[in-house]
């Protein structure tokens, strides 16, 4: 009783689309689902599951996507029908077995890939100190620094408008990322404690991000 576990945030789904995708993992069966992404679009899946996952409170089921020919993760609550088909699967051969490993070894939060890229962030002052007590990827790399900042930067980072140029203290942290979807939204949880150095393409999203906020001021 005095010990409390809570996540941020749960999904609501369907208890018997839990169950069919248990089922349909027992029994290699494959399942026609309707699956709406994160742009409205809808579409016709038939998958055969894998895996589940549960990330942050939200379920997450990794599946070979037969429309697609390619491992996908499929978001529980965001699928909108689910039938369990007779057709079943054949078990993969050892080749498969890896690509699957990787896959959900691979990129950075719930956006698994085998293809990743490398990305750098820098973490300024009260951000560095709560980053580098954390591990954020299995494969991550964290470097501690000091860099001399101007008096308009120091006072975005401390948040005191009579700041003056000092030198403050920094931690980098790499990590291979399949997708920049999650990367970005944990920088910018930082507000201007933190700013992405690599790749370009990161860079690039989050003085968009900045300016689009920008925007409604």
């Amino acid at each position: 009783k005095k010990i409390t576990y809570q996540v941020p945030q749960t999904d609501s789904i369907k208890p018997e689309f839990f169950e069919d995708i248990c089922a349909a993992m027992r029994d290699s069966c494959c399942l026609d689902i309707t699956y709406t992404n994160l742009k409205g679009e809808e579409s016709k899946r038939m998958i055969e599951p894998m895996q589940l996952i549960n990330y942050s409170g939200s379920w997450y089921a990794i599946s070979f996507d037969r429309n697609k020919g390619e491992l996908r993760t499929f978001h529980l609550s965001r699928i909108t029908s689910l039938a369990l088909t007779s057709e079943k699967f054949s078990k993969h051969n050892d080749s498969f077995k890896k690509e699957l490993a990787s896959f959900v070894d691979g990129g950075f939060g719930i956006f698994h890939g085998t293809k990743t890229t490398v990305v750098k962030i820098r973490f300024y002052d009260i951000a560095a100190r709560i980053v580098s007590t954390q591990t954020w990827h299995a494969k991550q790399k964290m470097t501690h620094g000091v860099e001399k900042l101007g008096a308009a930067q120091v006072a975005a980072v401390r948040g005191n408008t009579s700041a003056k140029e000092a030198e403050v203290a920094y931690v980098d942290l790499e990590f291979p990322a399949a997708d920049f979807t999650e990367v970005l939204s944990r920088i910018l949880s930082f507000s201007a404690s933190a700013r992405p150095l690599e790749p370009r393409e990161l860079v690039s999203l989050w003085k968009n991000e900045i300016k689009k906020m920008t925007a409604l001021v």
